[in-house]
């Protein structure tokens, strides 16, 4: 099941235990199932929370009311998490795109070796010409 194969994934990420030549994981999407990751994730969050409160605190003792102000100081406590985010996207569009890259020659390679599902070699035994049929 795919609640078995997380498991197994994390287990892994866990022991820094890479994965075999012929086996393919993906860690993408996990970061934040691993200790260090949940850690982080709730430092920054409580940090966000802490500046926002700290902020609405702040004006209320000046008596003031000013939620652009409180946004201000959230996106600043975000921006550490905002940054990695942009960078984990990068490299997700970077890797696509080398997949993609991968993708179309192995496609066109293939293509060059086979018509409709017919062998390359087979074409001409497949066709025949002077009636115009296949026969497969």
């Amino acid at each position: 099941s795919i609640k078995n194969e997380i498991q197994l994934t994390l287990k892994q990420m866990m022991k820094k235990f890479p994965a075999s030549e012929n086996e393919q994981i993906c860690y993408r999407g996990l970061e934040f199932r691993t200790k260090e990751g949940i850690l982080l994730k709730m430092l920054r969050r409580e940090n966000a929370y802490d500046a926002v409160l700290g902020e609405q605190e702040r004006q209320f003792d000046l008596e003031l009311n000013d939620p652009t102000l409180i946004s201000m100081v959230y996106r600043r406590a975000a921006e550490q998490s905002c940054h990695d985010a942009m960078l984990r996207a990068q490299k997700d569009a970077k890797q696509s795109s080398m997949l993609l890259v991968e993708d179309k020659k192995r496609r066109a390679g293939s293509k060059r070796k086979q018509f409709f599902g017919l062998p390359r070699d087979g074409f001409n035994r497949a066709f025949d010409t002077s009636s115009r049929t296949v026969t497969l």
